[in-house]
């Protein structure tokens, strides 16, 4: 008995390949995608989500939708010839990620039982570089029935003003629960044209994962969106004259070499997951410096504004904790010589200290917690 039917298990798989990005981005390629790895080429117009994110739920309904458009082409390239779910599963994977499944070789040994063949052929279609881990993954499930997924996703929630991922906005979750309620009954799904699920896509829907998960490097030849991302950082970075062109030529691997040199990496030129991640936190550090600065400036006149809205003893306490005995003075309306015992300036000094301490922590407080929003 064959395996034709998309079912959560089957869909949830497909998805643990991709990963979920709620608004419009573009891919490695530059192909405007949207949500779990879907392009317009579905039938549904990804264009409606640019800026504007929608609900787990709603990507998981269209995402299931459009699963199983594509599986209609799994059906009929193996008509004929027994699947297991884990080969159907596999071959849907496949299907989504290029929309090849009615000219690729490998279907075409497998289905005459040419199966070390059909292994060889699958592992062709590895480029762009960035779907190499996922190929294998499938291959594995395919050809072992080794199933991956752990019923969570890589989300970004972000994407830059390029509208590529952000990478730093990544975060795991589980979106068991809204695939189980996508399979129940759901709204139809608005079409901008007939799906073409079998045309050959301008590129794969590729897994917008980060260099850290995948076997993508950029270096000397690489081309497209995460290139330039990665120019306009070192730009920022101090490599003004640097062109953000999107072509990884020998200036940006020059530029690649002095920062890696700078961070005390292998400088190489090649932008592999720790220079990448290096750069990252770099312009991160760039970008809050000022604020830090700015925060650290307000620390003491906040605290004292603080201190004098909650206790009435502001400014003379606070010129104890930064000049000593003036305040004191302020406070007692009275010189020096009212106060004759240094014991007695360090006991006022230290009681009023410990009267502050919680307003000053609290002021302090709130600075840092503007800081980090």
């Amino acid at each position: 008995m064959t395996w034709t039917v998309v079912d959560s298990n089957v869909a949830m798989e497909v998805a643990s390949h991709e990963a979920l990005i709620r608004q419009t981005y573009v891919d490695s390629v530059g192909v405007k995608t949207w949500c779990v790895g879907m392009t317009s080429a579905t039938g549904h117009n990804v264009d409606r989500y640019i800026g504007k994110p929608a609900s787990l739920q709603h990507c998981m309904n269209l995402y299931v939708w459009a699963l199983d458009q594509y599986a209609d082409g799994v059906r009929k390239a193996f008509k004929g010839v027994e699947l297991t779910k884990a080969q159907f599963t596999a071959a849907l994977s496949f299907h989504w990620n290029t929309g090849a499944i009615g000219r690729a070789t490998w279907v075409k040994h497998f289905r005459a039982g040419r199966m070390d063949a059909a292994k060889r052929a699958f592992m062709s279609w590895t480029k762009p570089p960035e779907i190499a881990g996922r190929r294998r993954a499938e291959r594995d499930l395919l050809f072992h029935g080794k199933w991956s997924n752990n019923g969570t996703m890589l989300e970004y929630t972000r994407v830059t003003s390029r509208m590529t991922p952000d990478w730093k906005s990544g975060k795991r979750i589980s979106v068991t629960n809204e695939l189980k309620k996508a399979f129940g009954s759901t709204p139809p799904t608005p079409l901008d044209h007939a799906p073409i699920p079998d045309k050959k896509p301008l590129a794969p829907t590729l897994s917008p994962v980060t260099p850290e998960e995948s076997d993508s490097i950029l270096k000397h030849g690489s081309r497209g969106p995460f290139v330039q991302e990665l120019q306009d950082n070192l730009r920022l970075l101090g490599h003004s004259s640097l062109k953000a062109d999107g072509v990884y030529g020998e200036e940006t691997e020059a530029a690649v070499k002095s920062f890696q040199e700078s961070a005390g990496l292998n400088p190489d030129g090649w932008a592999g997951p720790r220079t990448l991640e290096a750069v990252g936190r770099a312009v991160e550090r760039l970008e809050t410096a000022p604020k830090l600065r700015e925060a650290e400036a307000k620390v003491p006149e906040t605290a004292e504004k603080e201190v004098e809205k909650t206790t009435g003893l502001g400014g003379w306490l606070m010129g104890i904790l930064g000049g000593g005995g003036a305040g004191i003075s302020a406070l007692f309306s009275a010189s020096w010589d009212t106060v004759l015992a240094v014991g007695a300036v360090t006991v006022v000094a230290m009681l009023l200290l410990y009267l502050g301490r919680q307003h000053i922590i609290k002021a302090y407080r709130e600075i840092n917690k503007e800081l980090r929003t």
